[in-house]
């Protein structure tokens, strides 16, 4: 038994990704930019030599052989005849590929549109992905959303797509509210949120008495991905409801600022009431005092604004 094998490069690295633990042929494909049908025979080839054996999962895997032999890689000989062309002949159902993706679009829907089968999509999208002439979301398997490489439009997974989708149009949410209706574990939902707000479709709307509020931004309103077969996760209770509180803090949004008792005359409120509900809502955040001096009036705080919005929203809909 020899104690080293020379391989020519596809299925050198084929052994090699192999021994990362990368067994699926289509991503042994995109690592090593060779076709899925090369990668077919180039694993073939390790399993005559018992090198590689398939399970029944159709994931391949090394035999005690393939973990410990040792390879070099055979240097490429020159071929005959032409080059294969870097660009796609047009008429071709690479070119009506890569003209579709002109507008970035989900995988599952090529097939109807190119007229093929889900297993020649699959392999034109390897290919292609492997040319670097097209990219997908999240991976470097492009199993859902698709674009050209030079476009640079954000593609969402499924997961971060259903999430998206999982929001109001205006009305903001919390984490955990997106969580139950996009059927993900709390860490995962945190991850989601943390990538569309980095990406810029998701940025933070205050807080709630849940915790933290989310919305979606004029470009998460726009983005292609967002789906309206989604449910959409509500908005949660608001911290108050009183509408004693929600005139305050008209009254206070109206005036900029203002000191307690101007507050209790214009709103008919008793002055020790008052005073004690002001000192209520600085506790809670929704409103503080402008500076330290004695008597400094009030002022509503971003929270303040925010229940003021979304109090005033709600009632409009009522």
């Amino acid at each position: 038994m020899p104690a080293s094998v020379a391989l020519p490069s596809a299925e050198a690295a084929c052994l090699q990704l192999l021994r990362t633990g990368i067994g699926r042929p289509t991503t042994i494909a995109l690592r090593c930019s060779h076709g899925v049908e090369r990668i077919g025979r180039a694993l073939a080839t390790l399993s005559d030599l018992r090198l590689t054996e398939k399970g029944k999962d159709g994931v391949w895997g090394l035999t005690a052989r393939g973990r410990t032999m040792s390879f070099s890689v055979l240097a490429e000989g020159k071929t005959r005849g032409r080059k294969p062309s870097r660009t796609a002949v047009p008429g071709s159902t690479v070119a009506r590929l890569l003209a579709l993706l002109e507008t970035p679009r989900h995988r599952a829907d090529l097939p109807a549109l190119l007229g093929v089968t889900r297993e020649r999509v699959r392999q034109l999208v390897v290919s292609q992905s492997a040319a670097g002439r097209i990219r997908g979301a999240g991976s470097k398997d492009p199993i859902f959303a698709l674009a050209l490489t030079g476009d640079p439009v954000v593609l969402l997974t499924y997961a971060q797509e259903r999430v998206l989708s999982a929001f109001a149009e205006e009305t903001p949410t919390t984490l955990s509210r997106l969580a139950r209706v996009a059927h993900r574990p709390p860490t995962v939902m945190a991850q989601i949120a943390d990538f569309l707000r980095d990406v810029g479709l998701i940025d933070e709307a205050g807080r709630a008495t849940h915790g933290v509020l989310w919305r979606l931004t004029p470009a998460g309103r726009s983005h292609w991905q967002r789906s309206p077969d989604v449910a959409e996760a509500e908005e949660p209770p608001l911290m108050f409801r009183s509408g004693r509180i929600a005139n305050v803090l008209a009254y206070l949004e109206e005036q900029g600022k203002a000191r307690t008792v101007d507050v209790a005359r214009a709103l008919d409120i008793p002055p020790q009431s008052m005073n004690a509900l002001m000192q209520y809502l600085k506790r809670r955040g929704i409103v503080r005092v402008r500076s330290d001096a004695f008597r400094s009036p009030y002022v509503l705080t971003d929270e303040g604004r925010e229940l003021l919005a979304a109090m005033t929203r709600r009632s409009d809909a009522a």
